[in-house]
């Protein structure tokens, strides 16, 4: 393939002219797409002045940056048609899993060939029967400060699983186990497979629960794959407990819509470094470190965020003029492949209904329908093909109680299926039985740097300084968060906006501010800090709501700069140090403490690093049957007096006895200066 046209060429091909060379070249077509290798053959001698490293003599190299028209397998697992806005159907969970593991929907007639074919129930009680970890994971998972976020939890519990199965780690047993397609190598491929899906809901369970400081739940008996996920979570000690059908099946149907989504960046890193023959374990980790990004799993939860920073219904044309001017970021509009409504969309909205009938409706659904409305009769958002997607499934979420940080949790555990699957059929049929066996994934560049350099001794090296060539400057704890004359970025999480922001003396908090920095609609703002060397402040924001949070004390740091500083300001510190030095003969020791902490001339004294803003929030938490109001959404992300994330009016519980109630926590922000 790829060779220079010596006969008439086929009507399914393509023919190339190369005008380098006048080389006229027929590449065939198959399937609607051709080899990326067909077009190595096209090479031509370098031009006059081209640099050696682009490999002209070596052929043409096809560059696709983002995979945006790239197929790099033969599949039969799921297909997505994005312009119609369609995908292949899905239906019953444990049908699912066979489906997309299996390559077809089970039967209960299908030991015509028992090593690839389970019956459905077979299938489910098999992973089910693979829930339950080794003692030791509680340790591990008891390891993760308080506040670790569960994706990171969960991420290293898949890698940490590994750890207990040698007999499934080519780099121990041998490259060969999954690939030699024996009896024996299936099995022991399928199961690693029943393994991984049926402690992936254990895993995630003993994420959220060591978030809470509960006790982990042995995975129970005689429930459904999200029915055991639920008890698992929520099961507090009670006798014949069991969750609410309407959630469990609302979990099941969302499980169903994320199990696969063909090659999407996960999938693909499952593969990618499957493709090193790496245990399963570890692929599985790789898939959900990138799962765990804002730009796919973490959508969900970037909408809620919008959504709350978005308020009321009536705010959203003025959102919508931000996001035209590129002020604000829309989440949760536009998908990658579909161009029109996403399909799952519409059965999350079904879903949500049933959802909200058990809960009662969210608070934040009322500004995503407006939302939704405003975007859709939008010419700017129709022109960019940019429909609402299945990211709103998140309100699902946060009506059934589900933490913000969970949000990519419960993508990934369903996922789980999809990697595998994908993992499964690679490595029947890419690794086993096309020809040449094995191939590692590994894609070409374009090198555009220097070429060949003499080596130069470091003594005689010249420095090369400027932006993204200079490493940045690191500031380690002890050095000054503000710097006099110099400009800082303040930055805040989002709760309920406009924010107030106010600069006050760390002597006395409560007294006028030293600056007044404005209401800000935005999470962060630069601050030039017009203040002496040796100046301790304090930062305070209070959002529209009236929560208020507090940094630490921050001292100002030293600078060659004072012309931002008021005369006035700088002489009276003078002053201060002046009188200072006149004590220090009476006293050495005051001298020394009043020297080290006031005077403008002394080394600068970090105390406790500004890095930390507590919000107590003033509204009760609420509990099921209690028409106290909940909190507001001020501890979005964060441990809050609410973890479990829902706002006023927003259900509080699964609604599945026993009630999930937590202890009030202080919620935390962060300023980043």
């Amino acid at each position: 393939m790829g060779k220079p046209l010596e006969a008439k060429e086929s009507s399914n091909s393509l023919t190339v002219r190369d005008n380098r060379t006048g080389k006229v070249y027929n590449v065939p077509i198959v399937d609607n797409s051709i080899s990326a290798t067909a077009f190595k053959a096209m090479s031509a001698l370098p031009a006059p002045g081209e640099r050696e490293e682009n490999e002209t003599e070596k052929g043409l190299r096809v560059s696709d940056r983002g995979f945006l028209n790239t197929a790099v397998m033969r599949s039969t697992i799921t297909y997505i048609d994005g312009e119609a806005g369609g995908s292949v159907s899905l239906t019953l969970k444990a049908a699912t899993n066979n489906l997309c593991v299996q390559g077809d929907t089970p039967s209960n007639n299908s030991h015509s060939i028992p090593h690839i074919w389970k019956p459905l129930a077979e299938f489910e009680n098999e992973v089910i029967h693979h829930g339950t970890v080794h003692a030791d994971a509680e340790q591990f998972c008891r390891s993760f400060r308080y506040d670790a976020h569960p994706m990171a939890i969960l991420t290293s519990a898949f890698a940490y699983l590994g750890s207990y199965y040698r007999e499934a780690n080519p780099s121990l047993q041998g490259q060969n186990i999954f690939t030699s397609g024996d009896k024996a190598s299936l099995e022991l491929m399928d199961k690693q497979i029943y393994r991984l899906i049926g402690k992936a809901t254990t895993l995630a369970a003993m994420a959220y629960r060591v978030r809470q400081g509960r006790d982990f739940v042995t995975p129970p008996t005689g429930l459904s794959y999200t029915g055991s996920f639920l008890y698992q979570m929520d099961h507090l000690g009670e006798e014949n407990y069991v969750p609410n059908p309407v959630l469990e099946k609302a979990l099941d149907v969302l499980f169903l819509l994320h199990a696969d989504h063909e090659l999407n960046a996960s999938a693909t890193t499952v593969l990618q470094t499957g493709s090193s023959l790496v245990d399963p374990y570890s692929a599985i980790a790789a898939g959900c470190a990138s799962l765990y990004g804002p730009l796919h799993g973490g959508a969900n939860e970037a909408v809620i965020r919008m959504l709350i920073s978005i308020g009321k219904p009536e705010n959203v044309p003025a959102f919508i003029e931000a996001v035209k001017k590129r002020e604000k970021v829309l989440s949760g509009f536009g998908h990658r492949v579909y161009k029109t409504s996403d399909p799952r969309s519409f059965i999350v909205r079904k879903t949500a209904d049933e959802v909200f009938k058990i809960t009662g409706k969210d608070e934040l659904l009322e500004t995503a329908m407006a939302l939704h409305d405003a975007a859709m009769k939008d010419e700017y958002f129709i022109k960019r093909k940019l429909a609402p997607n299945v990211d709103f499934c998140g309100l699902i979420y946060r009506a059934m109680g589900f933490p913000l940080d969970f949000f990519p949790v419960l993508f990934a555990v369903p996922r789980v299926v999809g990697w595998l699957a994908h993992w499964r059929q690679v490595w029947r049929w890419q690794m086993m039985l096309q020809e040449g066996g094995v191939k590692i994934w590994r894609p070409r560049q374009i090198y555009v740097g220097a070429g060949k350099r003499d080596y130069v001794p470091v003594d005689k090296r010249v420095a090369v300084e400027g932006p993204r060539v200079t490493p940045s400057k690191v500031f380690h704890s002890g050095t000054p968060d503000f710097v006099q004359c110099q400009k800082s970025e303040i930055s805040w999480a989002p709760t309920t906006g406009p924010y107030n922001l106010i600069v006050v003396a760390a002597e006395d908090p409560c007294g006028d501010p030293l600056f007044d920095l404005g209401d800000h609609d935005d999470t962060s703002i630069h601050w030039t800090a017009a203040l002496p060397t040796g100046t301790k402040v304090q930062l305070s924001v209070e959002d529209s709501a009236g929560d208020e949070a507090w940094s630490g004390v921050i001292t100002v740091g030293q600078s060659n700069d004072s012309s931002c500083v008021p005369n006035s300001v700088l002489n009276a510190v003078k002053s201060e140090s002046a009188s200072e030095s006149a004590s220090a003969s009476a006293s050495a020791q005051a001298s020394s403490v009043k020297a080290s902490s006031t005077r403008a001339s002394s080394t600068t004294v970090q105390s406790t690093p500004a890095t930390t803003l507590v919000v107590t929030p003033t509204a009760t938490v609420n509990v099921a049957g209690s028409t106290a109001e909940g909190p507001s959404p001020s501890a979005v992300g964060a441990a809050a007096s609410n973890p479990l994330g829902f706002g006023n009016g927003a259900p509080s519980l699964r609604q599945s006895t026993p009630v999930v109630v937590l202890g009030a926590l202080a919620a935390v922000l962060a300023f980043s200066l």
